[in-house]
């Protein structure tokens, strides 16, 4: 019986106990380990998988977890390649992907300060032997439910913990007489809160302050880690990027730009493969897994973080949204390839952030693009925006869009094929047919007599029923007559091409 799709979700332990597809990456746990770094950072787009690793990390290492971890990683890689440590930490988790970042400041640092004190209580529920004696006393023996509200309740009073790195430091030290294990502390999401589309001057001051008090949470970690309190730092998010001030200081190794971990997040052509055999019923389906395969390698691979990797990687959540309409067609078609994605967060995103450079500089990024020309970029460095400095540079914005998943690192044999490329430079370039399509969309959106024009026949099949080709052609009239009123007759020739 084919397994379901785990379409956005992240939870671990109940993917592997209903019946949902699982793609193995185990494998990573034992690279993470054997690199022995204490504070790391991995920074992938959205919905690629980067929460799901966070889960193996706290399921192999996690004292408490130890017969959950044995059946949940049965017949897995790490489970004929065992390492050290498996078992062996107390391990925390804190998940700030739930902190808003379209309220005040005080909101958002109330936000997050809560999601340390749900982080803090799920940990004591696991190690009971933590919790403080005053905590015990408002409790009936056995009742989780009210131990877990007194939990929140004690760490939630802000006259004693006013702030997220006081809440965060008076407990890591309070582990310190009893602790018999070392520290595990991860972090998913760490830029949750993070909005760089609200640039007023008042939110961009509010914005600062917020990182700033943010810091000093991060700060707080970092020095309980040079002091031993805690032993390893795993941190996730999207973005580069922020308002005033950056954590990057805290993170000792990135693991976002090493080729060992390139595959850590989004599937190989390998992984496709699997997916599709534990999820498509291939005596209904017409189509062969290698067809499917082909079509979703053209439309949602082409990723790689390091210009020497040696595989590419798809979309994760696209794949998956694939084959779920694949499925829910009950394979009749293989699932079109949308042209007109307005409603489409990741086509919202480009818009939003393309937005955010300057007109100059955007318009060169765009026909660079066009002309499948190398983008020169650094998506080491950490981009801020102030209230005095609204837009983003050409580089600057190329970083952005390589972390939001739009572009992706040219390989070192891409640029032996291109004149005048410096084969030691750092080159960006977009990854595949979908993206390539929201740039298009982007364009087409800025002409809008030629997009009216192509939307008078979107489908163009109705021609083939009708054996009638006079609408295509007039339909081109229509699109080149909109796009030669664009202000820069190159940008109009790239734009009649495209369509």
């Amino acid at each position: 019986m084919p397994k379901f799709i785990p379409a956005a979700m992240t939870n671990f332990k109940m993917i592997i106990e209903n019946n949902y597809a699982f793609v193995d990456k185990t494998r990573f746990l034992k690279i993470y380990e054997e690199s022995g770094t204490a504070v790391s950072m991995f920074l992938r787009p959205r919905r690629f998988g980067k929460t799901m690793f966070t889960e193996f990390l706290r399921y192999y290492y996690d004292i408490a977890l130890r017969e959950d971890a044995d059946r949940l990683f049965k017949d897995r890689y790490i489970a004929s390649h065992p390492t050290p440590l498996k078992n062996s930490y107390y391990v925390i988790k804190f998940d700030f992907s739930g902190v808003g970042s379209d309220g005040s400041a005080d909101d958002i640092l109330e936000g997050f300060r809560d999601q340390v004190i749900y982080g803090i209580a799920d940990f004591l529920l696991r190690y009971p032997e933590f919790i403080r004696s005053e905590i015990r006393q408002k409790v009936s023996d056995g009742n989780l439910n009210e131990l877990n509200n007194a939990i929140i309740g004690y760490y939630s009073d802000k006259n004693v913990f006013s702030s997220a790195a006081r809440l965060i430091d008076h407990f890591i030290n309070s582990l310190r007489p009893l602790s018999s294990a070392k520290l595990m502390v991860i972090i998913d999401e760490y830029d949750g809160f993070a909005n760089l589309l609200n640039r007023e001057p008042d939110t961009v001051k509010d914005r600062a302050g917020i990182e700033g008090q943010i810091s000093v949470f991060y700060q707080v970690l970092r020095s309980c880690n040079q002091a031993r309190l805690i032993d390893r730092i795993y941190v996730t998010g999207v973005l580069p990027v922020t308002i005033n001030i950056s954590i990057s200081g805290f993170v000792s190794e990135q693991l976002s730009s090493d080729p060992r971990f390139n595959e850590l997040a989004g599937f190989t052509d390998d992984e496709v493969m699997d997916l599709l055999k534990q999820t498509v019923d291939f005596e209904k389906c017409p189509f062969s897994p290698e067809v499917l395969r082909d079509e979703m390698k053209r439309r949602y691979d082409g990723y790689r973080c390091a210009d020497n990797a040696a595989k590419t990687v798809y979309n994760a959540a696209r794949c998956q949204d694939f084959i779920d309409e694949l499925i829910s067609n009950d394979y009749r078609e293989i699932p079109s390839f949308k042209m007109f994605a307005d409603g489409d967060i990741d086509y919202r995103r480009i818009c939003e952030f393309l937005m955010l450079m300057d007109e100059e500089a955007r318009k060169k990024l765009i026909m660079d693009l066009n002309d499948r020309q190398p983008v020169r970029s650094n998506i080491g460095m950490t981009v801020r925006l102030s209230a005095e400095r609204e837009s983003l540079s050409y580089i600057e914005g190329s970083v952005i869009l390589y972390h939001l998943g739009f572009l992706t690192i040219m390989s070192d044999e891409e640029k032996k094929s291109i004149p005048f490329c410096d084969p030691h430079g750092e080159y960006l370039t977009i990854a595949n047919e979908y993206f390539r399509n929201l740039f298009t969309l982007f364009q087409l959106n800025r002409s809008p007599a030629a997009l009216r024009a192509i939307e008078t026949i979107k489908d163009l099949g109705m021609m083939a029923v009708s054996n009638d080709i006079s609408k295509l052609s007039h339909m081109f009239y229509r699109a080149s007559e909109g796009f030669t009123q664009t202000d820069v007759s190159r940008e109009g020739e790239n734009q009649i091409a495209l369509t």
